[in-house]
């Protein structure tokens, strides 16, 4: 904990560019300004996640894209016979 005098002297000297991108960003986006610790610490007690979860759609996994394109007798063979080699 840090006294009453040392809290005017951080205030005084004011934050980093990087430090007030990091609170713009914070505020903007709504989620909590901290370490990895002080992030897991919170999830744990709120019983939720404070992270942003990935972005998109989930990629497909290359056999469901050979399945498109193959009869199953060619999915072993990459379906060479209907040049799909690079798949």
């Amino acid at each position: 904990m840090i006294s009453a005098t040392e809290w005017r002297k951080e205030l005084a000297e004011g934050l980093s560019d990087s430090e007030l991108g990091r609170v713009r960003l914070s505020t903007h986006t709504g989620r909590p300004l901290g370490s990895n610790s002080f992030l897991s610490k919170l999830e744990k007690v709120l019983g939720r996640s404070v992270r942003p979860l990935p972005v998109g759609r989930p990629r497909k996994e290359k056999t469901q894209k050979i399945n498109q394109y193959c009869p199953i007798n060619f999915i072993d063979n990459r379906c060479k016979t209907n040049n799909f080699n690079s798949l």
